[in-house]
């Protein structure tokens, strides 16, 4: 998460500086472009455009909506179709409103989704406070031990656990994948150090302070200590049978 600040920080920063003005007004800017401006690499950066409109369907589509469809369709037996249906329809609207509305849209949503978060997750931690300070004793006692890496996953390596940390970390906080700067660069201010120091704050948020109340959340319940009925993704189930 600290690296993660780091890298969030340089790309919102450059994003910013190098930002452009379209020619209906609204502003545009990215990795794309201060790969062609201040490293005049324009190859680079078409080859960074292509990538991320790749990635944007497998890191940032496809993964959740397949969560939402899946956590829909298990509680409320609602048609993953439908679903995908309403969700399309949804992003339509934002999307076909350019990026002055996805940033609005997001300015909205995700402090909201943050804040049901934090209230359902203390909701579990307040009755089990008795167990928040055992549970980040057990957090740092075990994080580099074989316990970590064995019990993350079905007798997984601990590089295979830490490679899976790492992922999960980026579908957090998206620091480094150079996705979040495009948003970033609409931002109304004049310095774009300061846009920068204000994007520290989502891997910060993101990733250690809610990420470390998922944790306490399902250690101070003891509800890891539990077993459920699990349908692993087959990428996971193909490792597990080596």
């Amino acid at each position: 998460a600290f690296f993660g600040m780091t890298s969030k920080f340089v790309e919102v920063t450059l994003s910013h500086k190098y930002r452009e003005q379209t020619s209906d007004g609204t502003i545009a800017g990215g990795p794309m472009y201060y790969m062609e401006k201040g490293l005049n690499a324009k190859w680079l950066a078409v080859i960074f455009a292509i990538a991320t409109v790749l990635s944007s369907f497998g890191t940032g589509n496809l993964p959740q909506i397949n969560s939402i469809a899946a956590g829909l369709e298990s509680t409320f037996s609602l048609d993953p179709l439908i679903t995908a249906s309403i969700l399309s329809v949804l992003l339509a609207l934002v999307i076909i409103g350019g990026i002055t509305r996805i940033a609005r849209v997001a300015a909205a949503v995700v402090p909201t989704m943050a804040f049901i978060y934090l209230v359902g997750a203390f909701a579990v931690i307040i009755p089990n406070i008795g167990n928040v300070l055992p549970s980040f004793i057990s957090i740092f006692s075990d994080a580099f031990t074989g316990s970590a890496a064995t019990g993350g996953f079905l007798g997984a390596t601990f590089a295979y656990a830490f490679d899976r940390g790492v992922n999960r970390g980026l579908y957090s906080n998206e620091a480094g994948q150079g996705s979040a700067p495009i948003a970033h660069a609409s931002a109304r201010t004049d310095e774009p150090a300061d846009e920068g120091m204000v994007s520290i704050l989502e891997p910060f948020i993101d990733t250690i302070i809610i990420c470390t109340i998922t944790g306490l959340v399902i250690l101070s319940s003891g509800v890891w200590k539990e077993k459920f009925d699990n349908e692993f993704q087959r990428a996971d189930m193909n490792f597990v049978a080596g």
